[in-house]
């Protein structure tokens, strides 16, 4: 069940990829991750300010779908961020200590209520 707490991912979500995920080196859509293939597959992830949305609504990987809005537990990102599903690759932020718990939390809430771009 999804929290009653409205996400806005504008508002709540792109902070939280911007602080912890699209920095130098990582997926910042310039080099390292971001502008490599997701998981292996056919689309890079690249969550910058006026990116994320679209790449990780379109992102592919052969370990499931990065964001299935509606369903939290099946989205990629979710695993990766708390390590209960890596696939390929590290729990991510890589390098870095997890993401807290809240912040997963409101990630997983925003794609739990369907992951809208508001």
């Amino acid at each position: 069940m999804c929290s009653p707490t409205d996400v806005s991912f504008s508002v709540d979500v792109q902070p939280i990829f911007t602080a912890s995920c699209a920095v130098m080196g990582c997926h910042d859509g310039v080099g390292g991750p971001g502008g490599r293939p997701v998981g292996g597959g056919a689309t890079s992830l690249d969550l910058t300010l006026g990116n994320a949305y679209e790449s990780l609504l379109n992102a592919t990987s052969p370990c499931g779908p990065v964001v299935l809005p509606g369903e939290p537990d099946s989205s990629l990102l979710i695993g990766k961020l708390t390590g209960s599903e890596v696939c390929t690759g590290t729990q991510m932020p890589k390098g870095d200590p997890p993401l807290a718990g809240s912040l997963i939390d409101t990630i997983s809430t925003w794609i739990c209520q369907g992951a809208p771009n508001n």
